[in-house]
């Protein structure tokens, strides 16, 4: 497997293969992923794949070994909570960072016509779309994912404790715990 060629475990610590796995493997799948959002299931388990075998590598463990449970002691999130975190991160520069301006320009909060306790809570308006390709869009599939989290992480300060809260939650909700 191309993996073991680029990670040659039994002669690294386990800090350093998780640096290099972190480095090498994980800079590439992480990169741009937002842009996977709403692809198809193929192209993400094929990512998947990846980023399990390179935890296994790390954790110098069989390839029949389960990949939840290495991925949780690495504190690595899958595929598809990446997708989510690196969308929300965006989403939450974009509104209140005000960078890049032409995202922030795309968002809107959500107004209500008459009072609900919702209204304290801070949603984005959800446009309409007619196509499913409109809906990978960022203008829709931003405030999809962020009003689907917690009012604790939405309604979060500081870029900084807006990460913590979001990784925790996109966490617990891969692993169940």
């Amino acid at each position: 497997m191309w993996l073991k060629l680029l990670l040659p475990r039994p002669l690294l610590t386990f800090e350093l293969a998780k640096s290099m796995a972190t480095a090498i493997i994980g800079a590439r799948i992480d990169y741009c992923n937002s842009l996977l959002y709403g692809t198809m299931e193929r192209n993400l388990n094929r990512l998947q794949k990846v980023q399990n075998a390179t935890a296994r590598i790390v954790h110098h463990v069989s390839f029949q070994a389960s990949a939840t449970a290495v991925h949780q002691q690495l504190h690595w999130l899958p595929i598809r909570q990446q997708i989510t975190y690196k969308l929300a991160t965006l989403t939450f520069k974009a509104k209140y960072c005000w960078t890049p301006l032409y995202l922030h320009e795309q968002l809107r909060d959500h107004q209500v016509a008459r009072a609900l306790r919702s209204t304290t809570a801070p949603l984005l308006y959800r446009p309409f779309v007619s196509t499913v390709f409109a809906s990978w869009a960022f203008y829709y599939s931003a405030p999809q994912i962020c009003n689907c989290l917690r009012t604790s992480t939405r309604s979060a300060n500081t870029f900084n404790s807006f990460r913590r809260c979001l990784k925790s939650e996109l966490f617990a909700a891969a692993y169940d715990t």
